[in-house]
């Protein structure tokens, strides 16, 4: 019976392993993602569609919000 334990606490701790590792790849592309989108918008010649609450740029995406 304890090796059956130990072997259920390696699979759990190797599965856990993967997960953080998919986790940090994720993260990590995310912040490539967010910055490539910052350069995206500083450089865009907005075309604002107008909401009812704000606008947002068909081409990049940035939003604002309308001030009354």
């Amino acid at each position: 019976m304890s090796i059956s334990n130990d072997q259920s606490k390696f699979e759990v701790q190797s599965k856990t392993r993967e997960i953080i590792e998919e986790m940090n790849q994720t993260k990590l592309l995310l912040v490539y993602l967010k910055k490539n989108l910052n350069e995206i918008q500083e450089n865009c010649n907005h075309e604002f569609i107008e909401g009812p609450l704000y606008k947002q740029c068909s081409i990049c995406l940035k939003m604002e919000a309308i001030h009354f």
